[in-house]
Parts: C-alpha cells; sequence; structure tokens
C-alpha cells in the first residue's frame, strides 16, 4: 500500500508517517508539508491512501479534495485533524471523503481508526465532541505523540 500524508506541522506529520509503517510495515509512506508536494507525488505514484489534514498554512483540505480526485482517482482520502465541526465533515463527504481520524483522540483510538482505514474501511471518529464550532478552540493540544 502507498499512503501519501499531508500535514504542515512537521513532527505530526512524521508521526503520522511512523505510526502508518508501525501499523502496516509493508507500506510505502511519503510525507508532505505542502499541497504542491502531495500534487507532485500523485502526479508519479499510484497512491492509495491519503491522509489530510483539514487546516493547513496555504488553505482548508477541503479545497484540494476534488483535485486529489482528479490527479489520484483510485487514492482514499482521509482527513485528519483536530479542528471539524459538523457542516464542514458534510461538505467534505460530499466530496466523496473515505474517512476523518481526529488528532485529539488518545493515540490508541487513532490508531484503532487508522488500521480501519488502512484495512480498507471508513472511518469516521466524532468531529465535535464537545459541539465547538470549527476555530473555536484557539490553542488546542493534541494527544498524539510528537
Amino acid at each position: 500500500m502507498k499512503v501519501a500524508i499531508l500535514d504542515d506541522y512537521v513532527p505530526l506529520m512524521e508521526a503520522m508517517c511512523d505510526t502508518v509503517r508501525s501499523l502496516d510495515p509493508a507500506a510505502e509512506v511519503v510525507g508532505c508539508t505542502r499541497w504542491d508536494e502531495l500534487e507532485s507525488i500523485l502526479g508519479l505514484l499510484a497512491v492509495d491512501l491519503v491522509l489530510m489534514d483539514m487546516r493547513l498554512n496555504e488553505c482548508l483540505g477541503i479545497e484540494l479534495i476534488p483535485r486529489i480526485h482528479e490527479l489520484s482517482p483510485q487514492s482514499r482520502i482521509v482527513v485528519v485533524s483536530a479542528f471539524m465541526d459538523q457542516d464542514l465533515l458534510m461538505r467534505s463527504l460530499n466530496l466523496k471523503i473515505d474517512g476523518f481520524l481526529s488528532k485529539l483522540v488518545p493515540i490508541e483510538q487513532f490508531s484503532l481508526g487508522l488500521s480501519a482505514v488502512l484495512r480498507g474501511e471508513s472511518h469516521f471518529h466524532d468531529p465535535a465532541p464537545s459541539a465547538r464550532p470549527l476555530g473555536a478552540v484557539s490553542r488546542v493540544q493534541p494527544t498524539f505523540p510528537l
């Protein structure tokens, strides 16, 4: 399986790459911190799975979903984010994402969700367990290990 990860926060991107490798040692994993890096990879490799942060420095990840589908129609897309609300999740679902993994869940829950995704299943964490709107939290520390 070929997995591409897009997250502009380098330590978290690297931690997700390591987690994918630990869950599937045969996986080929490429980490990207910018859209242009992922775009190049999608043009070169037959990527099976794209894990993508929703809030990037350059844009919202939702803006990239149609382009990912266009460049790599076989790729499954899973949004990974600490900031997601029901509306944004519904808009993402309408664009045909295959899952949502929250950065705010304990690492065990994150790993279970990621394992399901790596097996080809869809997995959706609750995007807003506290019912806070997108962006309402100014400083959230992910429970994902760095």
